[in-house]
């Protein structure tokens, strides 16, 4: 996040920049504090519902996939991902239902790590 920007715009830029989308950022699914082992102090990590409204394309990462909740065990998510995924496998925060052909969570691999969720929640 850049000094000047809401967690809101943060991701809607992140967005836009990787996935080349102009997304709705809806409201606070969780926060999380999380402590990088290269970072002196912990961070809050907000995690926001977002929707798209056209097809995302891959502008950044190694891969991107769709993945049902169910399936989301199945991916290597960074440590102070791990808890929102688990909430979502659970069944306890819902993805966006208002198109049914872009329900399901976006999981995008970079180099540093396989799979972060950035979308969906």
């Amino acid at each position: 996040m850049r000094p000047s920007e809401t967690p809101h715009q943060a991701l809607e830029r992140e967005l836009r920049e990787e996935l080349g989308v102009s997304p709705r950022i809806g409201e606070l699914a969780q926060m999380v504090r999380h402590r990088y082992a290269e970072m002196s102090e912990p961070v809050q990590i907000s995690f926001l519902r977002a929707a798209l409204e056209e097809r995302p394309r891959n502008l950044a990462f190694a891969q991107i996939v769709w993945s049902r909740r169910t399936e989301l065990p199945l991916y290597d998510f960074l440590a102070a991902d791990r808890q929102v995924i688990s909430r979502l496998v659970r069944g306890e925060i819902q993805t966006p239902s208002e198109k049914p052909r872009r329900e399901g969570l976006l999981t995008m691999g970079s180099r540093r790590r396989r799979l972060q969720p950035e979308f969906g929640l």
